[in-house]
């Protein structure tokens, strides 16, 4: 394991435990601001440490997904136009994750924008068309926020938590429950970064639980023969 994520991992549970802890009435003012000044840093840190193992793709903070999984043409479709609509959007899809890559977020933002524009304009032409709108969303929040455009940011990865929350896609609400709470640590929303952390963290927590399970289930039918039920 990465030792960045040891870290991010420390400085998070140290960063949920100093929030909403109040400064009783005999304690000295002081000590009350010196808690919250290193509130403020550590929820700073932790937020720099999830954006650099983020883009590495460390730990539980990976890349968006490829351009082309899960994107696929509408069953009941048999026009040529959509295979063409598909075909432009996964191709946006990847460019913008290519850019992203490479430190180019403008170039990215605009891909990411132009598939967001076709997928929204040809809602028809794909199967379960909440992914590719959550692709393009998590695509344009995550160049934004690199571009310090953290309001907009903020409003395109809220798109990906409640498509992510609605269609029961844990690991896509996660991901933008973490985001979001960076989100809030830039703009120095100190409160919400920290309610966030901990609705990410729970979420982590909870993932995991559910992976375990299925790990378990099937180590089980591998050990007896039978077949996996999820």
């Amino acid at each position: 394991m990465d030792h960045k994520y040891l870290v991010a991992a420390l400085v998070l549970g140290q960063a949920v435990g100093f929030v909403g802890s109040a400064v009783g009435g005999n304690e000295a003012r002081k000590k009350g601001e010196q808690v919250r000044f290193l509130n403020e840093k550590l929820l700073k840190v932790n937020a720099e440490l999830r954006r650099e193992m983020r883009e590495a793709g460390i730990g539980p903070y990976t890349a968006p997904l490829a351009g082309n999984r899960f994107i696929e043409k509408s069953a009941d479709s048999t026009d040529e136009a959509d295979d063409e609509t598909v075909s432009r959007v996964v191709q946006k899809l990847k460019s913008g994750k290519s850019f992203l890559k490479n430190g180019d977020d403008a170039a990215a933002l605009a891909d990411f924008q132009v598939a967001l524009r076709d997928i929204e304009c040809n809602p028809n032409s794909f199967n379960e068309g909440w992914k590719a709108l959550r692709k393009a969303q998590r695509g344009m929040g995550a160049a934004l926020e690199r571009l310090g455009r953290f309001k907009e940011a903020l409003l395109a990865m809220q798109t990906v938590l409640a498509l992510s929350t609605e269609h029961s896609d844990h690991a896509g609400e996660t991901d933008a429950l973490g985001v979001i709470a960076d989100i809030y640590a830039d703009l120095d929303q100190l409160e919400l970064a920290a309610e966030y952390y901990d609705k990410y963290f729970n979420s982590l927590q909870e993932e995991d639980s559910r992976n375990a399970v299925v790990a378990e289930l099937e180590a089980k039918a591998k050990a007896t023969g039978g077949l996996t039920v999820v």
